[in-house]
C-alpha cells in the first residue's frame, strides 16, 4: 500500500501534517534552549577561569591550579565554538523549516479545495433527489385524486389540470436530478483517480525530503556535539600532565628557603624558687615579639578601607551601613581601595540548567528551565573616592604607622538577621497564592527561619516579609558562587584595571554583564575587553 492509496483518509493525513508542524516547533525551541545553555555555561566557565587566586600557593602546586585555570577557559571556547556553530545551524534550519511550513500550507490548502469541491457536489446531488422524489410524491397523488372524480361519475376537469401540473414538475425535477447525479459522478472520478493520488504524491514527496533535511540537521548537531569530547579531552590531558608533576617536596623546600629565620633557639625553661631573680628574657625571643609588634613599613602598608571603593577579592561579608573612613592612603601604595569587611555577599546563583526543581510531595510543580538572573547588589557606602577621603576623627597616621582604633557602626536588623548559616539562595521565582506565603525572585537570600517534613519551609525574603515558601524552589547559599547577570549596565564612576584579569571601565560607559562572582562582576566595555570589575562601580541601566 503507497501513500497515494489514502485517498479516503485525508483528513487523516491533515492531522499528520499538523502534528508534523508542532514537532518542528517544538524541535527548533529545544535547539534554541541547548543553545542558551551552551552560551551561559561557556561563559561562566570563563569568569571562572579568568577570576584568580594564585597568590596563595607556591611552585609546582600554584603551576597545576594556573593550567586548570586556563583550561576552565580552553574548555569555555570549546564549548563557544560549539554554541556559535550551533547558533549557525539553527538559523540555517529555521529558514527552512519556514519555507517548508509554507509549502506543506500550500498542500494543506489544495487538498481542502478537492474536499469541498466534492462535497459540494455531493450535496447539490442529495438536494436535487430530495425535491425530485417531493415533486414525484405529489403528481402520484394528483393521479389518484383523477382517479377517484372519475369513479364519481362528476366533473374532473380541476383534477386533470392538477395532475398535469404535477406531472410538469416531477418531470423537471427528474431531469435536474439526472443531472446532478453526473456532475457528483464526475466529481468523484476526478477526486479518486486524479487529483486526490495526485495530492497526495505531493505529500508524499514533501514528507520526504522534510524528513530528510531534518535528518541532515540533526546530525550536524551530532557532529557538533563530537567535536566537544576532543577538545574537552585534549585541554582535560594537558591539565593532567601539570597536575603530575606537582611535586610537595620541592614546594616545601621552596617555601622553606624564602624564610629567614637564622635565629638560636631559647634555653630551655626552669623552675625559679620564690624570691629569687628571673633570669633575663631571651633576646631571640624579644627580638620576635618585637617584629610582630612593629607595624609594617609603607611600601608593604595595605591601603585603609575607603568607603564605596571596590570589593576585596576574599570572601564577602555584608556590612549594614557605609563603612568608617581610616585615613587616607600612605604613599606608595598603589591600587583602588577596599570596602571594609569584604564585598557584599553574593545574592542571587545560577539556576539549574537541565529542567527545573524536583517535585515536592503536596507542593507546588516543578518550574522548567531557570528563569532570568537578578541584577547587581547594591553600592555599599555611597560612591567611591578617586582622591584620599575625608578623615573621620583626627589626621590620618603616619605612613607606616598602624590606624588609630575606630568603632564599627552597629548592623541594621535586617542585616545582621539575613547573615548566618540559614541563608538560602532561590532557584525560580515564586508568587504567594495564599496569606501565609511569601512571594520572591530569582536569585534572592531567603533566610529560613523553620523547616517542615511537608516540604513547605518557613523563611524571610529580602523585603523582610515572613512567610510559608516550597523547599525545592530554593538551595543552600555557598560562597563563590558564579550568578549569572546578562543585562547591560552603566558605570558609576572609573575603574583601572590592576592585572591581566580585570578591565578599566570609564564613568557613563555602557557594559554588558554576564556574571557576578564574590561582589566582583564580569563583563564586556564598549571597547569589546572582557574580564572582571567591581560590582559596586555600575548600575542596571
Amino acid at each position: 500500500m503507497s501513500f497515494e492509496d489514502l485517498w479516503g483518509s485525508f483528513p487523516e493525513v491533515n492531522d499528520r501534517l499538523d502534528n508534523v508542524d508542532k514537532f518542528s516547533k517544538n524541535l527548533e525551541k529545544f535547539l534554541q534552549k541547548r543553545l542558551e545553555i551552551e552560551k551561559n555555561y561557556a561563559r561562566s566557565l570563563k569568569s571562572l577561569g579568568v577570576k584568580g587566586f594564585n597568590e596563595l600557593e607556591i611552585g609546582t602546586m600554584r603551576n597545576a591550579y594556573e593550567e586548570i585555570r586556563k583550561g576552565c577557559i580552553e574548555v569555555s571556547e570549546v564549548h563557544q565554538k560549539f554554541s556559535d556553530d550551533l547558533a549557525a545551524m539553527l538559523n540555517t534550519m529555521t529558514n527552512h523549516l519556514k519555507d517548508e511550513r509554507k509549502n506543506r500550507g500550500l498542500l494543506i490548502g489544495r487538498g481542502n479545495r478537492l474536499l469541498k469541491d466534492l462535497n459540494s457536489a455531493e450535496d447539490n446531488m442529495k438536494k436535487t433527489r430530495a425535491k425530485y422524489c417531493t415533486s414525484k410524491d405529489k403528481a402520484i397523488r394528483a393521479n389518484e385524486n383523477l382517479e377517484r372524480a372519475k369513479a364519481a361519475g362528476g366533473s374532473y376537469n380541476k383534477q386533470q389540470k392538477s395532475r398535469e401540473k404535477e406531472d410538469k414538475k416531477a418531470s423537471k425535477n427528474d431531469n435536474e436530478y439526472r443531472i446532478s447525479v453526473d456532475t457528483a459522478a464526475n466529481a468523484q472520478r476526478q477526486f479518486y483517480d486524479n487529483d486526490m493520488p495526485t495530492l497526495l504524491r505531493d505529500i508524499e514527496s514533501h514528507e520526504k525530503n522534510r524528513m530528510e533535511n531534518l535528518k541532515d540537521f540533526l546530525g550536524q548537531f551530532v557532529e557538533l556535539e563530537i567535536k566537544i569530547g576532543p577538545g574537552v579531552t585534549n585541554c582535560s590531558q594537558n591539565v593532567g600532565q601539570v597536575v603530575d608533576s606537582v611535586d610537595p617536596e620541592f614546594d616545601l623546600r621552596q617555601f622553606v628557603d624564602t624564610i629567614d629565620y637564622s635565629q638560636v633557639k631559647p634555653e630551655p625553661a626552669k623552675y625559679v624558687p620564690y624570691g629569687e631573680d628571673l633570669p633575663p628574657l631571651d633576646t631571640n625571643t624579644e627580638t620576635k615579639k618585637s617584629k610582630k609588634s612593629d607595624p609594617p613599613s609603607p611600601s608593604t602598608t595595605p591601603a585603609p578601607s575607603v568607603m564605596g571603593g571596590p570589593p576585596n577579592r576574599g570572601p564577602p561579608s555584608v556590612v549594614g551601613g557605609p563603612p568608617s573612613v581610616v585615613g587616607g592612603p600612605p604613599s606608595g601604595v598603589g591600587g583602588p581601595p577596599s570596602v571594609m569587611g569584604g564585598p557584599p555577599s553574593v545574592m542571587g546563583g545560577p539556576p539549574s540548567v537541565m529542567g527545573g526543581p524536583p517535585s515536592v510531595m503536596g507542593g507546588p510543580p516543578s518550574v522548567v528551565g531557570g528563569p532570568p538572573s537578578r541584577g547587581p547588589p547594591p553600592v555599599m557606602g555611597g560612591p567611591p573616592s578617586r582622591g584620599p577621603p575625608p578623615v573621620m576623627g583626627g589626621p590620618p597616621p603616619v605612613s607606616g604607622g598602624p590606624p588609630p582604633p575606630m568603632d564599627l557602626p552597629p548592623l541594621p536588623p535586617d542585616v545582621s538577621g539575613a547573615m548566618g548559616e540559614d541563608e538560602y539562595i532561590a532557584l525560580y521565582d515564586y508568587d504567594a497564592e495564599d496569606p501565609e506565603e511569601i512571594s520572591f525572585d530569582a536569585n534572592t537570600i531567603i533566610v529560613l527561619l523553620e523547616t517542615d517534613d511537608s516540604g513547605w519551609w518557613k523563611g524571610r525574603n529580602e523585603n523582610g516579609q515572613v512567610g510559608i515558601f516550597p523547599c525545592n524552589y530554593v538551595e543552600k547559599y555557598e560562597e563563590g558562587e558564579v550568578v549569572e547577570i546578562n543585562d547591560n549596565f552603566t558605570v558609576l564612576y572609573d575603574y583601572d584595571a590592576e592585572d591581566s584579569t580585570e578591565i578599566s571601565i570609564k564613568q557613563g560607559e555602557s557594559l554588558y554583564v554576564f556574571s557576578e562572582v564574590d561582589g566582583w562582576y564580569f563583563g564586556k566595555n564598549s571597547r569589546g575587553e572582557e574580564g572582571n570589575f567591581p560590582s559596586n562601580y555600575v548600575e542596571r541601566q
